[in-house]
């Protein structure tokens, strides 16, 4: 069973997106996949930068619903009855 997610897990989760975009978009990368090649006519590069753009929409997505759900938990065991501040 794998463990909850915390606010810890959650920036770190952040961070290492940040980090991996970054470098998934660096020249180094983007020259590994400029070659003279297409996908159905598309260039290789155009398909590479917008397949990281959307994997990282959809990461993006599912670390931000663990967050919330995190958050809410920590906030419920913070104040388990209900009581503002």
């Amino acid at each position: 069973m794998a463990s909850r997610p915390t606010r810890t897990k959650v920036r770190d989760a952040v961070a290492l997106m940040v980090l991996l975009g970054t470098w998934l978009v660096m020249p180094p990368m983007l020259s590994v996949v400029n070659q003279p090649t297409s996908v159905f006519g598309i260039p290789t590069i155009v398909v590479y930068v917008f397949a990281v753009w959307a994997g990282l929409i959809v990461v993006t997505r599912i670390v931000a619903r663990r967050a919330g759900r995190a958050y809410e938990r920590e906030d419920r065991h913070l104040d388990p009855e209900g009581e503002g501040g």
